[in-house]
């Protein structure tokens, strides 16, 4: 009975283990593929050439000299979790609000925003004081509602309240089950981590040591005949875990108690602010920076990072000035923050703005629908990662999106991109969203090299970096045909997607075949994960831009 009791606890421990390491349980960057990897900016690399279905960068550089035009500057606004404008492949292409008067403590230009010198952030105070950590949204939907349904059940609720009390019950099972998963994990390995120092300690006492070596566990085992099957077991478990990695799983799990779960505490109070209130916009300071930099700065260097200097991590288009807007950090994004950096970035000018970032719950959706619905008004166009969880986007809708609560749209200047793999036969990365009706295009978005905060550099997967990279294109072909609409732009790249003929990968094609079990989007082709069925390409783009730039002279 004992030795099953510690088998189990060993089994459980490696399926909780493999649950941790599942890439899909993550926000936008994260997966890192573990052998096979491609070379550097193979995302620039072209499919024809190079045998990798990159965006074939080069050879629309190539092209765009041929046409001998200028560029001109393009406004992006990077809405993210902050950008390190002081990162040295950053400093030359950011934006600088020319009405404010630098760091003179007065707002110039009165937007009521002051200093905002390089943009806003939206997770601060005027004291200085930022927010590193928020809860998820399901979360913070279950602790502002579970008092108010407490005693409800579908029969008793008025109609009035009916779409609010699904939204709640949906929360509630995400929390529950989310919860309930991290604390069995926490309390299977505590228990595990007392049961190894008590055999720890009741073999050293066993033969008057300080300390337990491996050959005295094995002497125990040969001479010690009350001790052997306890003996055995301890060694079994050694070869099993590790105590440091259990203690920092123990840590991880107690903060995200305290932060992405916590339903109980009010993680945005330094702020000062109502989130369910519009109209309080006022709020935040000018450190566009803040704690939590690391995925805008990927972000922005996927985008304009500096083309001209001798390290490999290169931007895509050479026209463009980073707006940056924070309103990200740990946890999820609040509708209120995403709908007022949205109107931020389109007062003061930008013509494209990225938003590498989603989540699969939106209770002020309302809020950045009118948000969307301002920035088509005024022509800007918003490129859009459609998330890292192998879902289907048609079913499961992952915010913000480009529809009313009708499912009408709400703009057509919106471009969703899923993430295509290095695998030229089999371009899709097994933890890209999806969606036939809903994703528009997919782009590089595994092992991409950028950026990274305080002048490093990283290489990282996601839509996250997928979607910067549809941004980078739409931004030069802007920039080289100042001509051409927003809408024409976005024509010009959903029709010039590269189309790659695919086969059904087989089980093993990837080092990590787990990949193959957790996700559906492998058993899909390009032209069932999207509308357009294929891959944004550069070289294409260009060339096409140059057939709509002739038409228009006529």
């Amino acid at each position: 009975m004992k030795i099953l009791c510690y088998l189990m606890l060993i089994f459980i421990l490696n399926i909780k283990l493999l649950c941790q390491n599942n890439p899909f349980n993550v926000l936008h960057m994260s997966h890192k593929s573990a052998i096979n990897t491609p070379p550097i900016n193979w995302h620039f690399l072209d499919p024809k050439k190079d045998n990798y279905p990159g965006i074939s960068l080069n050879r629309a550089y190539n092209l765009l000299k041929k046409t001998k035009r200028k560029p001109q500057k393009v406004i992006v606004a990077i809405i993210d979790s902050g950008v390190d404008t002081a990162h040295t492949d950053l400093i030359g292409v950011l934006w600088k609000n020319k009405k404010e008067i630098p760091y003179n403590l007065n707002d110039d230009d009165k937007n009521g925003y002051i200093d905002d010198i390089y943009g806003w952030n939206f997770l601060g105070n005027s004291n200085g004081e930022n927010i590193k950590d928020e809860a998820y949204e399901y979360a913070r939907i279950y602790g502002r509602w579970k008092d108010y349904f407490k005693n409800t059940t579908p029969e008793t609720i008025s109609s009035e309240e009916k779409a609010l009390y699904n939204i709640y019950k949906k929360a509630k099972e995400k929390f529950e089950l989310e919860y309930l998963a991290l604390y069995q994990e926490k309390f299977y390995l505590t228990m595990l981590k007392e049961k190894l120092n008590y055999l720890h300690n009741l073999l050293k006492s066993s033969i008057n040591k300080d300390s337990l070596t491996e050959e005295d566990v094995s002497y125990i085992k040969e001479n010690i005949d009350s001790l052997k099957f306890d003996a055995y077991i301890y060694q079994s478990l050694l070869k099993e875990i590790d105590t440091i990695e259990i203690n920092e799983r123990i840590n991880e799990i107690n903060t995200k108690f305290k932060t992405e779960l916590n339903y109980k505490e009010n993680l945005r109070k330094i702020i000062n602010d109502n989130p369910y209130d519009i109209r309080d916009s006022l709020y935040g300071n000018n450190n566009v920076k803040g704690p939590t930099s690391s995925h805008g700065t990927f972000v922005a260097g996927i985008i304009a990072g500096d083309r001209t200097n001798n390290n490999e991590a290169m931007g895509i288009a050479d026209c463009v000035e980073i707006m940056c807007v924070r309103i990200l950090g740990g946890g999820d994004e609040r509708d209120k923050d995403v709908a007022l950096g949205i109107k931020y970035a389109v007062k003061n000018g930008a013509k494209i703005i990225n938003m590498s970032f989603g989540k699969y719950f939106s209770p002020e959706k309302h809020m950045v629908d009118e948000a969307i619905k301002y920035a088509s008004k005024h022509n800007v166009l918003i490129i859009h990662a459609a998330g890292n969880d192998a879902l289907n986007n048609d079913i499961n809708q992952h915010y913000p999106i480009p529809f009313d609560e009708n499912y009408k749209l709400l703009t057509d200047l919106w471009i969703e991109v899923g993430a295509s793999s290095y695998y030229l036969k089999y371009p899709i990365a097994p933890f890209s969203n999806y969606g036939k009706n809903t994703v528009d295009i997919f782009a590089p978005g595994e092992e991409i090299f950028g950026l990274s905060p305080d002048n490093k550099f990283e290489s990282n997967s996601g839509t996250s970096a997928a979607a910067p990279i549809v941004t980078g294109i739409a931004a030069l072909l802007m920039g080289y045909f100042p001509e051409l609409t927003p809408k024409e732009i976005k024509e010009i790249i959903l029709k010039s997607a590269y189309k790659i003929k695919q086969k059904k990968p087989p089980y093993n094609y990837r080092p990590l075949t787990l990949m193959r079990t957790f996700s559906p989007a492998l058993d899909l082709t390009l032209s069932e994960a999207c509308q357009t069925g294929g891959i944004v390409n550069a070289y294409n783009a260009v060339k096409l831009a140059i057939k709509y730039a002739k038409k228009k002279k006529k």
